[in-house]
C-alpha cells in the first residue's frame, strides 16, 4: 500500500535533483566550504601580553621610570627602560593630563613591552637577580635560553616579567590561541583554551546559518518548489495520479514531504560540511551541530505548508511565493513589535535591585530608584535632584547600589561606567537621597576611581570597594568636592569636609567584576576575573589582604556570609571558600547560564544565585542542600535579596514577592502598575504571539541545540557583563509551529478531498 506513495516522493526527489538551481546552490555551498577549509588553531604557550593585563600603568610605569633613574641599581624595570626608544622615555616621565594622552601613552608603552618580550635581550641574571621565577620559568632556564625556541623564548620572558611586576600584570594562561589561515596568522593571539573558543564559534555559527539556510536557503527553495503542488493537481497529472490505489491526501502529503528533499540535501550538505570542517581543522566535533539539519527542514516546512495550501486554492506558483512572503512579513512584525516592546518598555522597566529599607521598600531599575507608596498601592519614583526630572541615571552608566544606611536614614549610591577611562574626565560622586528630604538626590564626596561596591557597615561605616582596594569615608559624606571645569575636563580640587581613604592594603585588580561583604564578619570581598581578594578587618578597622589567583579570566558573581566567601561560576559552579580564602569544595547548581546576581542571607545559612536564564537557585549552608524553588515567576526572575529571614525576588516586570525562608510560603507581595505599553503587550501581542506561529525564533531552538545555553547571547563576547537576565523560550517556538503546520496541512488535506480537480 505505500509503494505509490513512495513513488510520489521519490518523483519530488527527482524533481529536485533536476533543479538547476540545486546545483547552482550545492556549488556555492562547496565553494564556502572550500574557503573555510584553510582556516585553523594553533595552541601556543601563553605569552601575549594583551592591554588590559596591565592592571596599573600609572603604577607600572611609575615604577620603571624610577628603575631607570637609579642608575647604580640593576633591575628589572632599569633592564626595560634601557631597552625603550628615547622618545618614548620622554613620554613616560611626563604624564599627561588628558585622559586621551594618558590612553596613548598606555597604548605605546604595551606596544614596546610586546616588542621586548620577543627579544632574548629581555631577562638578564643579574637584573632579575632577587625575584623569585615560576616553577616553569626555572625549567625554561635550565634548558638555557639560548636553546629556546621563539615561543619558548616569549613564554619564558612573560613569566619573567609576572614575577618581576607580581601585583601589576595579570598572570599569563598556560595556553593561548592562534587563528590561522593557511600559514598565516590573523589578529592577536587569544588567551584562552580551545574549549572556551567554542562558545564563540558556536555564536558565530547560529549567526552564519540563519543567514545561509533560515532566510536565503529557504527563500530560495520556496522559488524552486512554489510549483510543484499546482503542477501536480493540474488536469491530466492528478488523473494519472488518483488512477492508482492512492488517496487524494496521500498525494498531497507524499508530495509536501518530496518538496521538503530540496532543503533537506542543501542543508545535509551545507552542515555536515561545517561539522566535518570544525572537527577536523578546530578539534569541535560538536554532534548537535547535526540536530540542526531536522531543524531547518522543519523550518521550511512550515513556509512550504503555507505555500502548498495557497497552491491548492489558486493553483499558480507565483501566489504561492507572494503569500509566503506576506505571511514572512506577518510572522516577521509581530515578533519584532513583541520584541521592541519587550526592549524599549519592558526591560528598561524590569526590577535589578531590591533594598529593604526599615518600613518601606525601594527598588530600582534601568533608569530609575522607587519606592513602594502603600497608600497608592505602586511604586513611586525617588532619587531624583531638586528641580530635575531627570534620571538617577542614564542607559551608558550602572547605578552601584542603591543601599539603604539605617542609622542616616537614606539611600547612597554611585554612578558606574565600568570602565577607569573617561573620554570626557567626568567626576564621580556619592549620590545621596535622605527620607527627610522626601529621597530628594544630592551628591557627596568624590568615589575613587574603579569603584564597583556600595556598603554601610555598622556604627554608620560607609565602604566602597574599588579595583584598588577597600575604602572608608572619613568625614562627611555630603561635603562635595569642588572642581575646576577646563573645556570638558574636571579637574579637582583638594579634597575637604569628607573623602573615601584607604582601609587597607593596595589591591590591583582588573576592573572590578563584582564585591560583596560579610555581614557577620565584616570581610569585603572583591572579584576581578583573574583573582579572588577577601579584606578582613582587624579590631582597629585596618582590613588585612588574603588573595587567590586564577590561570584564567573566569566569569561568575562572588557573595560573602557567616565567615564564607561563595563565588558563582557560569556553567554552574559554585566554590566555597573558608575565612582566609582556602579552598572548600563546590556545589553545582546544575543551571547552565552566566549568574548576573548572588546573595547570602545575614546570618549566611542561605545562598541565592540568579542566572542570566532568569533562574533563581536557594542553597541551604546549613543543611548542604539545594532549596526546591516553586516560588512564583521562576524563569522571570531578575533581582533577589534577603531581608533577615525573608527572601526577596523581583518578577514580572515591577512585581516583587517576599518568601518566608522557612516553608517559602508568600508573605508579601508588590506589584506594580502597568503602563499602557505593558497592557498592550500583557493583553494584545503577548497571547498573539504565544498562539501564532513563530518560524523567525526558531533560530534561539538551534542556539539552544548548539550550546545548551538558554539565554540570549546578546553578540560575539567571551564573558559577560549583562545584568537584566535574559530567558528565551526555546522550544515554544518548536511547539507552536509543530501545531500551526499541522494545522495547515489538515486544512490542506480536508481541501483537496473535498474540492473536484
Amino acid at each position: 500500500m505505500m509503494r505509490p506513495y513512495l513513488a510520489v516522493i521519490a518523483d519530488s526527489f527527482r524533481e529536485a535533483l533536476a533543479s538547476r538551481v540545486l546545483w547552482i546552490l550545492l556549488v556555492v555551498i562547496t565553494l564556502v566550504l572550500l574557503f573555510l577549509i584553510p582556516i585553523g588553531l594553533s595552541s601556543q604557550a601563553g605569552a601575549y601580553l594583551n592591554d588590559e593585563d596591565v592592571l596599573d600603568y600609572d603604577k607600572l610605569i611609575e615604577r620603571i621610570v624610577a628603575a631607570g633613574k637609579a642608575e647604580d641599581t640593576p633591575s628589572p624595570g632599569r633592564r626595560i627602560w634601557e631597552e625603550l626608544d628615547p622618545d618614548l622615555r620622554r613620554t613616560l616621565e611626563n604624564k599627561p593630563d588628558e585622559p586621551i594622552g594618558r590612553r596613548m601613552r598606555e597604548i605605546n608603552f604595551a606596544s614596546a613591552l610586546r616588542d621586548q618580550l620577543a627579544t632574548r635581550e629581555f631577562y638578564g641574571e643579574v637584573e632579575w637577580d632577587g625575584v623569585s621565577l615560576p616553577a616553569e620559568a626555572i625549567l625554561l632556564e635550565k634548558k638555557g635560553l639560548d636553546q629556546l625556541d621563539e615561543q619558548e623564548l616569549a613564554r619564558f620572558n612573560r613569566l619573567a616579567l609576572n614575577a618581576a611586576f607580581e601585583k601589576l600584570i595579570a598572570p599569563a594562561p598556560s595556553k593561548q590561541i592562534q587563528l590561522t589561515y593557511f600559514s598565516w596568522e590573523m589578529g592577536i593571539p587569544l588567551p584562552v583554551e580551545p574549549e572556551e573558543l567554542y562558545p564563540a564559534i558556536n555564536q558565530m555559527l547560529v549567526a552564519s546559518l540563519s543567514l545561509f539556510l533560515g532566510a536565503f536557503g529557504v527563500f530560495v527553495a520556496i522559488l524552486v518548489t512554489a510549483s510543484m503542488i499546482p503542477q501536480t493537481f493540474e488536469a491530466g497529472s492528478v488523473d494519472l495520479l488518483l488512477s492508482k490505489p492512492i488517496s487524494r491526501s496521500g498525494v498531497f502529503l507524499a508530495k509536501f514531504v518530496g518538496g521538503c528533499a530540496f532543503i533537506a540535501i542543501n542543508a545535509a550538505y551545507f552542515i555536515v560540511g561545517l561539522w566535518l570542517i570544525l572537527g577536523w581543522r578546530l578539534g569541535l566535533w560538536n554532534e548537535r551541530l547535526l540536530w540542526v539539519i531536522p531543524l531547518y527542514v522543519f523550518l521550511f516546512a512550515i513556509y512550504y505548508g503555507v505555500s502548498s495550501l495557497a497552491g491548492l486554492v489558486w493553483r499558480n506558483a507565483i501566489v504561492s511565493v507572494v503569500i509566503t512572503v506576506v505571511f514572512w512579513f506577518v510572522c516577521f512584525a509581530l515578533g519584532t513589535a513583541t520584541g521592541v516592546v519587550e526592549q524599549l518598555s519592558l526591560s528598561p522597566r524590569r526590577l535589578t535591585t531590591i533594598v529593604p529599607a526599615g518600613e518601606t521598600l525601594i527598588a530600582a531599575n534601568a533608569s530609575e530608584v522607587m519606592r513602594w507608596d502603600a497608600d497608592l498601592g505602586d511604586w513611586l519614583e525617588i532619587f531624583n535632584a531638586r528641580g530635575d526630572d531627570s534620571p538617577a541615571f542614564m542607559f551608558n552608566t550602572r547605578l552601584v547600589g542603591p543601599v539603604y544606611d539605617s542609622e542616616g536614614k537614606r539611600i547612597l549610591a554611585f554612578r558606574s561606567s565600568g570602565s577607569n577611562f573617561s573620554p570626557f574626565g567626568s567626576v564621580n560622586r556619592l549620590l545621596i537621597g535622605s527620607r527627610d528630604d522626601d529621597w530628594r538626590r544630592t551628591e557627596g564626596v568624590n568615589v575613587p576611581s574603579g569603584a564597583a561596591g556600595l556598603f554601610v557597615g555598622k556604627n554608620d561605616e560607609v565602604l566602597v570597594a574599588a579595583n584598588t582596594g577597600v575604602y572608608r569615608l572619613e568625614g562627611n559624606l555630603e561635603a562635595r568636592q569642588e572642581d575646576i571645569n577646563f573645556f570638558g575636563f574636571h579637574i579637582p580640587l583638594p579634597e575637604a569636609g569628607g573623602k573615601f581613604a584607604a582601609a587597607g592594603p593596595d589591591v590591583t585588580l582588573p576592573p572590578l567584576r563584582s564585591a560583596a561583604r560579610d555581614e557577620s564578619t565584616g570581610a569585603v570581598a572583591l572579584f576581578g576575573g583573574f583573582q579572588l581578594v577577601l579584606c578582613a578587618p582587624s579590631d582597629e578597622g585596618k582590613y588585612s589582604e588574603d588573595s587567590l589567583r586564577f590561570e584564567r579570566r573566569l566569569t561568575g558573581e562572588v557573595t560573602a556570609g557567616g565567615g564564607t566567601t561563595w563565588l558563582a561560576l557560569s556553567g554552574g559552579e559554585v566554590r566555597r571558600y573558608a575565612p582566609k580564602l582556602e579552598p572548600d569544595g563546590s556545589v553545582d547548581s546544575g543551571v547552565n547560564s552566566i549568574p548576573s546576581a548572588a546573595a547570602t542571607s545575614p546570618d549566611g545559612r542561605y545562598l541565592a544565585v540568579l542566572y542570566r536564564n532568569a533562574h533563581l537557585w536557594l542553597y541551604d549552608t546549613q543543611e548542604e542542600r539545594e532549596v526546591p524553588l516553586g516560588i512564583s515567576g521562576q524563569d522571570d526572575v531578575s533581582a533577589v535579596a534577603f531581608d533577615g529571614d525573608k527572601l526577596l525576588a523581583a518578577s514580572r516586570v515591577s512585581r516583587v514577592t517576599e518568601y518566608d525562608l522557612d516553608d517559602l510560603a508568600v508573605e508579601r507581595r508588590w506589584q506594580g502598575s502597568m503602563p499602557m505599553a505593558e497592557k498592550i503587550y500583557r493583553y494584545a501581542l503577548h497571547p498573539l504571539y504565544t498562539i501564532f506561529p513563530k518560524p523567525g525564533q526558531l533560530n534561539e531552538t538551534v542556539s539552544y541545540v548548539l550550546t545548551a545555553e538558554d539565554t540570549k547571547v546578546g553578540g560575539l563576547r567571551f564573558d559577560d557583563s549583562q545584568t537584566i537576565p535574559t530567558k528565551v523560550d526555546v522550544w515554544g517556538p518548536v511547539w507552536s509551529n509543530l501545531a500551526f503546520l499541522a494545522v495547515v496541512l489538515f486544512i490542506s488535506c480536508v481541501y483537496v478531498q473535498w474540492r473536484d480537480f
